[in-house]
C-alpha cells in the first residue's frame, strides 16, 4: 500500500507564515528575501516532527509513504524562483496557488484542520 501525503507544503514553500495562525512556528516571517540558506523548518523543526508522526502512522497500516511536496525537482524550482514570488501579495505557499489557478484546479485557501470534512460537506 502507497499513501499519498501533503506533508512540506507549510515547511517548504510557506514555512509556516501565516501571520493569523501560529506564527510562532515561522522563521521567516514571509521575509524570503533574507533566506541564505536552508532555515530550520526546511531540513528539520516541524518538517522532521510531522514526516515522523506520519511515517509512523503509515507504518502501522503498512503503507509506504510518499510526500510530492517535496520531491526534490519540485523543492529546487521553487528554490530557484525569486523571493517576490514565494510570497506573492503576502499569500502563503504562492507558488503553488498560482499553479492550481492556471490549471482550474479546485482548492481551498484556508486550512480547516480535523474538522474540515463537515464545513466542506457544510457547504
Amino acid at each position: 500500500k502507497i499513501g499519498i501525503f501533503g506533508s512540506g507544503g507549510d515547511e517548504v514553500y510557506a514555512d509556516f507564515h501565516n501571520p493569523h495562525q501560529n506564527p510562532v512556528w515561522s522563521q521567516l516571517k514571509g521575509r524570503w528575501d533574507t533566506v541564505t540558506g536552508p532555515w530550520n523548518n526546511f531540513g528539520g523543526g516541524w518538517l522532521r516532527i510531522f514526516l515522523g508522526g506520519v511515517e509512523r502512522v503509515a507504518s502501522l497500516f503498512c503503507m509506504e509513504g510518499r510526500y510530492p511536496l517535496l520531491d526534490p525537482e519540485a523543492v529546487q524550482q521553487f528554490l530557484y524562483l525569486h523571493p517576490s514570488l514565494k510570497c506573492d501579495g503576502g499569500e502563503g505557499k504562492a507558488p503553488l496557488a498560482n499553479r492550481m489557478k492556471e490549471l482550474g484546479f479546485p482548492y481551498h485557501e484556508r486550512k480547516y484542520g480535523f474538522s474540515g470534512v463537515e464545513k466542506l460537506l457544510d457547504g
